[in-house]
């Protein structure tokens, strides 16, 4: 957006739409009506699932340590994004609108999308960091996110990198002819243009992996020390703990994987159907956050059900209700054994 706004003689050298004729690939052969039905149907489905997820996270009192706030964060960057890839990118493939048919268009939903997910893979690596002090110690975890209101701040900076570059780096567009988004506007027309190799975004990309991969290294590191050290010999997490730290952790591999496959993208765009199978597995990837929250948090399926008015549908076991309780403690749920009870913790 900034050659956009403020470079407009680089702009309009590199995104000039006079060298070809946008009818030089037959509308006909642009269109992928197909996966524009998909694109716009996973983006239907998937917001659906989204709209209880947030609505728990941000009305309840039980999701209100800075665990949730940053899932609730990341759930509305991930449903915005949503939006772009699924209810546009399908208008898109419908149409068969390429770059040249709808420069504005293509340039807005191209910038919007590409600082949605770099913000969303910020908020994602925020969220890792998080779920991995508190397990490693609350105290540092108070002074870090819940100190006066910190983790506000922490979010103002995810936030903020995500618009710092979509602001920076070029933005990637829709083309309907390769079947994803590409740097290159002009793909399936004029194929290769080095200003538009995308090499800042494929370095940006591959830190933030290895940034994933260096949090979860760090930890396992510090927390196998504090286990010896405290007992001499590893202690077992607790089952409440690993769930919640599960969660976080399959959306970070995810991340990675969605991270790297975009990288090749780039680099191997004529590989249609690759790109095919990457630009409907995107929003689906984008889902996955709302999918893991439903299937393996109890506390937030529980909590839906009820407000929903269906807590009957997810009713627990009386054994359970008299031989538990439990509590949070900074997103994370932990239950306490009735001791006359027999039955079997969760």
């Amino acid at each position: 957006m900034n050659t956009f706004f403020f470079h407009r003689d680089e702009f309009n050298y590199y995104y000039n739409c006079s060298l070809y004729d946008v009818d030089f690939v037959p509308v006909e052969k642009r269109r992928r009506i197909g996966f524009g039905i998909v694109y716009i149907s996973l983006f239907v489905f998937l917001e659906l699932l989204y709209a209880p997820v947030l609505y728990v996270l941000f009305t309840s009192k039980k999701f209100a340590s800075s665990s949730y706030r940053i899932m609730l964060l990341l759930g509305i960057v991930d449903s915005l994004e949503i939006v772009v890839v699924g209810l546009f990118t399908g208008y898109l493939a419908i149409t068969g609108t390429v770059y040249c048919s709808n420069q504005l268009l293509s340039h807005i939903c191209g910038s919007f999308g590409t600082g949605l997910w770099f913000m969303e893979e910020y908020i994602a690596l925020l969220l890792a960091f998080n779920r991995c002090t508190v397990m490693y110690s609350s105290k540092l975890a108070n002074t870090l996110f819940n100190s006066n209101h910190r983790v506000y701040y922490w979010m103002a900076g995810a936030v903020g990198m995500g618009l710092l570059q979509s602001w920076f780096v070029n933005p990637t567009m829709y083309n309907p002819i390769s079947g994803f988004y590409l740097f290159n506007p002009h793909f399936g027309y004029i194929n290769y243009i080095e200003y538009f190799d995308g090499m800042i975004d494929i370095i940006l990309q591959g830190s933030l992996n290895l940034a994933f991969v260096a949090i979860y290294v760090i930890f396992g590191l510090l927390l196998w020390v504090q286990r010896r050290s405290q007992s001499g010999e590893l202690r077992r997490i607790s089952r409440s703990d690993r769930n919640i730290f599960l969660q976080v952790f399959t959306i970070s591999v995810l991340v990675v994987i969605v991270g790297i496959g975009l990288i090749y993208m780039q680099i191997g765009a004529e590989k249609e159907a690759y790109s095919l199978v990457v630009s409907v597995l995107m929003p689906t990837y984008l889902g996955c956050p709302a999918m893991i929250y439903l299937t393996a948090n109890k506390t937030m399926r529980s909590e839906i059900l009820t407000k929903l008015k269906l807590g009957h549908f997810g009713a627990i076991a009386p054994w359970r209700s008299t031989s538990h309780s439990s509590h949070v403690i900074d997103g994370t749920v932990t239950h306490k054994r009735n001791p006359t009870s027999t039955g079997r913790t969760e």
